[in-house]
């Protein structure tokens, strides 16, 4: 015959069950825990990434109008001296200014564009690690539960 559990016994059973709830609990709190700083690290990223194209395209923009003003200062000088400004020496001054403030607006384009990506993948490395916090909360959570079930049958087994 089975002999009855005692006050204590079922306090110990009780106890084993407890913890490995709670622990249970932790686990899972803590995997969502860092998962939702890891989606708040990923917005901050992506709200990065969206200001650094942003703020290229105000510094290209002022560039352009910086070399719009150059030329026409240029274009000024030259004709101020006497030059045709649409032919010669004076066009090829023109024309290199432009070529160069183009190729410098498009570096600055490119240098935005390059911040941006560098953010863009840091969004998607915290996504990553949003989802593998998100996993690993929960099956810390439900190995937990079955360890500390088997430990509490084991328990019960051994006090029955």
């Amino acid at each position: 015959m089975c002999e009855p559990i005692t006050a204590s016994t079922a306090v110990i059973i009780g106890i084993s069950a407890a913890t490995a709830a709670a622990g249970a609990a932790v686990s899972y709190a803590g995997g969502k825990a860092a998962a939702d700083t890891a989606r708040y690290n990923q917005k901050l990223a992506q709200l990065a990434a969206a200001d650094a194209l942003r703020r290229g395209d105000i510094v290209e923009g002022e560039h352009r109008r910086q070399v719009a003003n150059l030329i026409s200062r240029q274009r000024a000088q030259l004709g101020a001296s006497g030059a045709v400004v649409d032919v010669g020496s004076a066009l090829a001054i023109t024309e290199d200014s432009a070529a160069l403030g183009e190729l410098d607006a498009l570096t600055i384009r490119n240098n935005a564009a390059r911040e941006a990506w560098g953010y863009q993948a840091q969004a998607s490395q915290f996504g990553a690690q949003a989802q593998t916090a998100s996993v690993l909360g929960t099956t810390q959570a439900a190995t937990t539960l079955l360890t500390g079930g088997i430990e509490t049958y084991g328990a019960y087994r051994q006090y029955k």
